[in-house]
């Protein structure tokens, strides 16, 4: 086995695994976007929002397909090939 696709793959379980570590947060928080009360600070908003998928949702398909990149660049370093730009 190429060390080079061990590498890949090790930090793309990272990213993958921050995915859905995040994911499911986001599901067991109710995915808030709309805090209905009578008065609201925007740090009492945000604190509130912390786990919705309009506050951090680019983020974590950013990380999520970096992951999936991760991936496919080790399969190309096991079949020989140089990954596109040969950087991580």
């Amino acid at each position: 086995m190429s060390a080079e696709a061990l590498h890949y793959w090790r930090l793309a379980t990272q990213y993958l695994d921050l995915t859905e570590a995040v994911s499911t947060e986001l599901v067991r928080s109710g995915n808030p976007w709309v805090i209905v009360a009578s008065e609201l600070s925007d740090a009492q908003y945000r604190e509130s929002t912390t786990w919705s998928d309009h506050r951090i949702g680019v983020a974590v398909l950013f990380n999520f397909y970096h992951g999936v990149e991760l991936v496919l660049k080790g399969f190309l370093a096991l079949g020989g090939s140089a990954p596109p730009f040969g950087t991580v």
